[in-house]
């Protein structure tokens, strides 16, 4: 070991400049190794550029949802929304907003299919009376009566609230299961 030394000594005392020269080279390799694989901004930028589109993409769904109307142009909709949710796999609230705004359009343009199928995905994910209010409505479009009433029953004992509003939706559902009773006889 003290051989070793000596002869860093004796490399050190005969050579100073280009001692200095290999300790700043690898100084420097270590600081381009830090920058380029830990701090390196352009994968900051691409972060931030990603959510930003993200989020324009999102905008853009809620905005179509507020002039949506009419089953031409659900399919195109729809379609948009499903490739939102498989590119940017979306937490789980705003997986939530994407079911509710699809289930809405899917059942104002008359694809009681398709509601269904949101809204069951939907009411998985957050259960809520007015979900399964609106699978009832789906089956009842779909002309499966028997099943609508038994998920309108369900929505009903799910409403535990006693507000006038949810005394006015329990009041609604009874009165599309006496509706849909009334056309089964």
């Amino acid at each position: 070991m003290k051989k070793t030394i000596q002869k860093i000594k004796v490399l050190y005392s005969k050579n100073k400049i280009m001692f200095f020269g290999f300790i700043c080279i690898f100084l420097l390799l270590i600081g381009f190794s830090i920058w380029f694989f830990i701090i390196n901004p352009s994968n900051i930028s691409n972060d931030k550029i990603k959510k930003e589109k993200i989020e324009k993409q999102l905008s853009d769904i809620r905005e179509e949802s507020n002039i949506y109307h009419g089953s031409d142009t659900y399919k195109e909709f729809a379609d948009k929304i499903n490739t939102f949710i498989k590119d940017n796999n979306p937490e789980k609230n705003i997986l939530i907003e994407l079911y509710q705004i699809k289930s809405i359009a899917s059942f104002n343009s008359f694809n009681y299919d398709d509601c269904y199928d949101t809204t069951i995905k939907l009411d998985e994910l957050s259960p809520d009376f007015s979900n399964t209010e609106l699978i009832g409505d789906c089956l009842a479009g779909q002309g499966k009566k028997e099943e609508a009433i038994k998920y309108y029953e369900k929505a009903i004992s799910m409403n535990k609230g006693d507000s006038d509003l949810d005394q006015l939706d329990k009041s609604s559902i009874w009165n599309k299961i006496v509706s849909l009773k009334a056309s089964t006889q």
